[in-house]
């Protein structure tokens, strides 16, 4: 923020003294002309800065439209991977709809050694499934087959992805690997 307010001060500095005189000579116009041109390329120059800051994931994330996407390398608990996500300004992962659901898949598919993923949907206070991050119902889902079944009446209340992009509710308990997202502009660690 420091370049931008000596940029915005320079700006105001010109044009009090362009104001100030009004009789310039040619050559000091030309002068004047040379360096507000300056300015205002500099000013855009910041502005394409900015808008490249807003729009991208930091390292280690991967972003698919205007979310950041964490793919773990460990495994935790359905709620300790929360908690996880939750530390790094995000929640385990919400998919909207088919496009979302098949590309956090085929990540899921590129990633060593697991075939199945925690995702943030859960129905352990309502009996209704929910997402962790705004507690509202599914309004999409990929349940497998015969899912979800709460098998046994074993306490199944959260769910994960199979490499297939089916979901399936298992205990929270498992420890396995997850997904956070967040919006791409939340920067608040970035740098």
């Amino acid at each position: 923020m420091r370049k931008q307010e000596m940029l915005l001060l320079t700006i105001i500095v010109v044009i009090a003294s362009a104001n100030a005189d009004i009789c310039l000579t040619e050559s000091k116009q030309e002068q004047w002309r040379t360096n507000l041109e300056y300015i205002e390329q500099k000013v855009k120059d910041l502005e394409l800065d900015l808008k490249d800051h807003a729009s991208t994931c930091k390292s280690g994330w991967e972003q698919l439209n205007k979310h950041c996407y964490y793919f773990s390398d460990d495994e935790r608990t359905w709620f300790e991977a929360e908690r996880y996500c939750r530390a790094q300004n995000a929640f385990l992962a919400y998919i909207r709809d088919v496009t979302e659901n098949n590309w956090i898949q085929s990540n899921l598919n590129n990633m060593n050694g697991t075939d199945l993923l925690w995702i943030g949907a859960t129905d352990c206070d309502t009996g209704i499934w929910i997402w962790s991050y705004d507690y509202v119902p599914l309004t999409y889902s990929n349940w497998n087959t015969g899912e979800p079944n709460n098998h046994r009446g074993q306490g199944e209340n959260c769910c994960h992805m199979y490499d297939n992009g089916k979901w399936n509710d298992i205990m929270c308990s498992r420890k396995l690997k997850f997904v956070c997202k967040r919006n791409v502009n939340t920067h608040c660690d970035q740098h």
